[in-house]
Parts: structure tokens; sequence; C-alpha cells
């Protein structure tokens, strides 16, 4: 797709990320002049009539939404067997790369995104959208640091036809909410636990469920509630953790009933970091239910008698059992009898309080006995004493040793610096440059950071890499024509690349040796603004030495000339003054490159050879593609060269 151009208008420029309906591209409106991003339907799924149709509906829907914290869509349509839809593009990264750069957010730059993300939802569900994929990478942070949800590709009118009726469950493992991984219908609270996974990421740097295949972590989503996020991060309010906790409950009734809720709650916390937060809904005494299978309300009633009866048997045999264990406990050394072995667990991965419950569990102590320096995160389990695989008898301790972490350095900021005014801040924080990588910006000078990652205030492990991107300035920068004249040929080259100019050389024969690779033309003159595609022609000259006559022939050519007559001879001599006149006064150019400029720079360059552009019939900004002369013909000046197509 990379050069196509949709519609006559949409310029594809490069691949920005695929998903599991359609790729993104970053591509350029010709008409607008400006940058925008197109989303492509995958070939695969265009060949499905009715799923196109849902598509096209869906995005309609979609182009509703007006919020400055939604992408927004600026068209949609279709040529040939491509189907799409073009929106808003946004220089920054996914809030998924923020956390992965960043760890945990600061607590001030979690609610205040979380704010931002609670704004675009709310637009959403007022017209009865539900987004039903909220996750982390479907939500972008700008350079600037503002918040854009994005793509509503499954996204569901609550009265209209949706693309889940074909029976298929939409939606990402790991943000699932319980109601969805069901195939159940959703509503607005779907996307409520959802959100509540992603603020469970943003607040703790990691996600409720990650161990299994998406099958297995569907069924966590379904049935295993998760750690409390203030056991992984012990700096977070407890409103805050309470607020997560009540998104994340399996009863949609017990979650918040709407987005509003959540926001009013962010905003009081974000003014009041002890403002309480219940950790389920008790506003509504209605529990709603989940919609049964009518199949399995049948089989369920056919089969209640015989539930009944298995039920009475089951009791029986637990009181008889029962009976046989008191009368052991009576006959038998109880301790000696129930005494049996327990392995102590293992302790990779696990943090302190995971692994109390853990231990307490399987019958066992847990006792604290201090912190040391480690390469693990604070609050992990270091070792602990018996070791993990030793066998204990139930009611023994075992003593745990935490990680105190590494030491922590907060980062400083770097944006608008230069890379060695970067390397210095770093070394007197005990940080170091990771990556460097280099973006076209309209904001930033040439040679300045642009973005930082982690960002600046983030607590980060001592002596860790930051990774920065400098500013190569703007994309559409032009460069002034120095001048090439009098250089040569290294000088001209060594200028040109200083000045970031492209140059291709023509020589021209001389006998003059002092000249000798001396630059004495240029297709564009000095001081003339170009685009750095364009290519600059000079020449220089060539020294070639001359051949010297024989002695014969120098005597041959004085002999006939001393046998003309005088008025012959003057008149050889007058020719020859012509001539020479003549070649001084050879008013001709060579046509220069027009490729990629404006009409605009291409008549100021032909004026100053003394040519004249037409371009009549085309805008002053359009690039030019052809004009109706070859680059490098020569022509006599004053001559009028045409614009037959732009770009």
């Amino acid at each position: 797709m990379i050069g196509e151009v949709i519609s006559g208008r949409y310029e594809i420029i490069e691949k920005l990320g695929e998903g599991g309906m359609a790729n993104v591209y970053k591509a350029r409106c010709k008409i607008l002049k400006r940058f925008i991003s197109v989303k492509i339907l995958k070939q695969e799924l265009t060949s499905d009539e009715e799923f196109v149709r849902k598509f096209k509906d869906e995005a309609m829907e979609v182009a509703k939404l007006s919020n400055n914290n939604i992408v927004k869509v600026y068209d949609i349509g279709t040529e040939g067997n491509i189907h799409y839809i073009v929106m808003e593009y946004i220089d920054g990264k996914t809030l998924k790369e923020y956390i992965s750069d960043a760890g945990i957010l600061s607590i001030k730059s979690a609610i205040d995104f979380s704010i931002q993300i609670c704004n675009a939802l709310i637009v959403a569900h007022d017209i009865n959208l539900i987004h039903r994929d909220v996750k982390s990478q479907n939500i972008l942070v700008s350079n600037s640091g503002e918040i854009k949800v994005t793509d509503f590709g499954i996204a569901k009118s609550s009265d209209s036809a949706t693309i889940t009726n074909s029976g298929k469950i939409l939606g990402s493992a790991y943000y699932i909410s319980p109601e969805q991984a069901k195939g159940n219908f959703v509503d607005c609270r779907s996307d409520i636990y959802s959100f509540g996974v992603v603020l469970y990421e943003m607040f703790t740097g990691k996600l409720p469920f990650t161990q299994g295949t998406p099958v297995n972590i569907a069924l966590q989503h379904i049935q295993v509630d998760p750690i409390e996020p203030i056991e992984l991060n012990d700096k977070l309010p407890i409103g805050i953790n309470n607020l997560i906790i009540r998104c994340l409950q399996k009863n949609p009734a017990l979650r918040y009933q709407n987005i509003k809720e959540i926001r009013n709650d962010l905003l009081a916390i974000q003014n009041n970091k002890k403002h309480f937060v219940a950790k389920y809904n008790v506003n509504d005494s209605t529990m709603v239910m989940d919609q049964l299978n009518v199949d399995d309300m049948a089989k369920r009633n056919k089969n209640k008698k015989n539930g009944l009866i298995k039920s009475i048997i089951i009791l029986l045999v637990s009181f008889i059992i029962l009976v046989l264990f008191v009368f052991l406990f009576w006959v038998k050394d109880v301790v000696g009898l129930f005494s049996q072995n327990v392995e102590v667990p293992s302790v990779v991965g696990k943090i302190g309080s995971q692994y109390q419950r853990e231990l307490e569990s399987l019958g066992l102590k847990y006792e604290l006995s201090g912190y040391v320096e480690s390469d693990l995160e604070k609050n992990f389990v270091v070792d602990t004493y018996p070791k993990s695989g030793n066998l204990l008898k139930k009611g023994d301790t075992v003593k745990v040793i935490l990680s105190e972490g590494i030491e922590q350095v907060k980062v400083p900021d770097l944006i608008n610096k230069t890379l060695d005014e970067a390397r210095v801040i770093l070394r007197n924080n005990d940080l170091k440059i990771g990556n460097i990588e280099e973006r076209f910006s309209e904001i930033y000078d040439v040679g300045k950071i642009m973005i930082q990652t982690p960002s600046y205030n983030s607590e980060v492990d001592k002596n860790q890499t930051i990774d920065v991107v400098i500013s190569k300035g703007s994309e559409t920068r032009l460069v002034i024509v120095p001048e090439f004249i009098g250089l040569d040929i290294v000088e001209a080259k060594n200028l040109a690349t200083l000045n970031g100019i492209s140059i291709e050389f023509n020589s021209v024969d001389t006998s003059i040796k002092d000249d000798h690779e001396k630059v004495f033309d240029q297709s564009i003159p000095k001081d003339i603004e170009i685009r750095p595609s364009v290519v600059i022609q000079l020449t220089y000259y060539n020294y070639v030495e001359k051949q010297e006559e024989n002695q014969e022939s120098v005597d041959d050519k004085l002999e006939d000339k001393n046998d003309k007559p005088l008025e012959e001879t003057q008149t050889d001599n007058s020719d020859q003054e012509t001539s020479e006149e003549d070649y001084k006064e050879d008013n001709t150019v060579t046509i220069p490159s027009a490729d990629n400029l404006t009409i605009k720079d291409a008549k100021e360059i032909f004026n100053e050879l003394g040519l004249e552009l037409d371009g009549s019939g085309f805008n002053e900004d359009d690039l030019i593609k052809q004009i109706d002369y070859e680059k490098g013909e020569k022509v006599s000046l004053g001559t009028k060269v045409k614009v037959i197509s732009v770009y």
C-alpha cells in the first residue's frame, strides 16, 4: 500500500499498526495538505458483504462523536475492494507503550489520564454507543499529554444490529468483561469493567490476569478476583484502590452504573486524596441477573427431582463420615493421626502478601524476617527459611525475606535539550542515555529532544537508560542555496553536505590549467529557498592539455599567411574577431530541474536565469511534475517554459 493514492486524495506514507480487522496507515491528504490516519479493512474480511455493511454502519456511528478526547473521523469510503476510514493523525504513542516505558504512572498523571478517558466514553455512551474493546492499545497519548480514545472498530450501537450478532466473541482477553467473555449481551457496564482493567494497569504497571492462554485468562475474568491494586502499589490512595475494585466487580449490578459516576469520584479524589469510595455499588437494591440460556433452564427443571435425591444421599454419606471422624478423634492421638508434611511453596514471582496467603492456606505460619537489597521489585519475596521445597508440619513457621527494591531516582526533564546537554543531566542523576531516534517535527528545532521515555518526574531504577527522540526539524523545511561558483568540486561537495543539499556535476573541457575542477555555473542561483529533494546542477572546468603542433605545420601556416593578400588577411582577422565576440555573447541558458518545486518557487528560479515559467491552469502551491523542456537542455534567454503536469 505504501505510495498508493486512495480515491485520488489520500497518499499512503507508512504503516502505523495492525489490528484484528484492519491495518492503519499514516497518509497525506493531497487536498488539505495535512497528515491523517487511514484505517483499511483487511482483504480477507471484504468478501463478507454483511460484515462490510456493518463495518460501514458502525463507522458512521463513530463519526457522530465529537470530543477532544476521541480521535476524529473525517471520511468513510470505498475504492474497488478497499474499504477505509480516514481519521485524525496523532503524533504520540499508545497508552500501552507509555505505561511500558514509564512503569507505574504517577498518581497525578494517572488520574488526569483517567478523567480524559472518562470524557471520551461519556460522549459515546450518551448516544448509546458501547466501545467493547477498551484497552490501553486503543488509547493514544499525544506528545502534549492529551488522551485520544480510538478504534471503535467493534463498537455496538444499542439500537442496531452489530458485528457480534454472528455469534463470535470480540474483544481482548486481557481486558474483556465477564459478560462479554460468556458471549452475553453487553451494555455500558462492560466498558466500565474494561476501563477498570486499564485503571489497574495505569496505577500498578501490571494487568490483573496474565497467566495462561487467552481462553484461560478470559475464564479468570469470570471466576477469579484480582489482587487488590494497593498490594502492588502501596502509595495508592485507598479511594483509587476501591474505585478500581468496584469497576472490576464480576456482577455488573455491583459496578459503577455509568462512566459519569467514575469521573465524579476521580475528580473528588483529585481534590482530596482521602475521599471515600465503596468497593461495590450500594445505591441499587435491584440486582441485574445474567441472562440464562433457555435450553439450560429446561434441563435444570427436568433434573431438579434427581438433584434432590442426590442431595439427600450426599448428606447421609457426609453424616456417616463425620461420625467416623469423631470416633477416631477419641480413639487415636489427634496430632499423630492428622499431622502431615507440607512442602514450603516456591517464592518465584510472588509478593509478600500473596505468599503469606499461600502459606496460611497450607496451614503454615508467615513471619517477616526483614528486607534486603535486590534486583527484584519492592516487597517481592527474595528467600525463605526453611527453603522452598522443604517439608514442614502444619503450624510450623516460615521466615520470609522481602526485597527492598532497587534505589529509585526521578527522571529529569530533557525536553528541548540537546543530546550533549541531556547526557550531562542524566549523568548527574545516575541515569544514562538509551535508544536515540530521530523524527520530523513542526514544533521542536533541529537537534532538540522532543520525546523522552520514561517521562519527566517518573521514578525509575538507578542507572536505568532513558530513550529519547530528537527532532529533525520540519518535514517540509526549505534550505537556502549557497554560492558554489568559484569553489573546486571537493569544496562544493562539502558545502552541499553541510547544507543538506543534493547536487550533480557536469564538466566542460578547458585549456586553462588554473581553472581545473573549478565550478563556474550552478543551475539554481544562490539565496533561493528550495526543498532538500531538489537537485542542483553544478558545471566545472576539466583541464585538457593542448596538443603542440609540429614545426613543419607551423611553418606551412605562416607561409600560407604571408602569401595571402593583405585584404584577405584582414578579412580573416575580422572573421576571427567576430567569432570570439559571438562566443562571449552566447545568449543561452541550461534548463534547471523543476521536479517537486512549487510553481511559485520555480518561477523565482527561472526568472533569475532569464527564463519565463508559464504555470497557467495550476495553483501557485502545486508541486511541479513535468515541464515542456528536459532538464539540462540549452535554450535561448527569454524562452517561455510551460508547466505540463503537477503532483
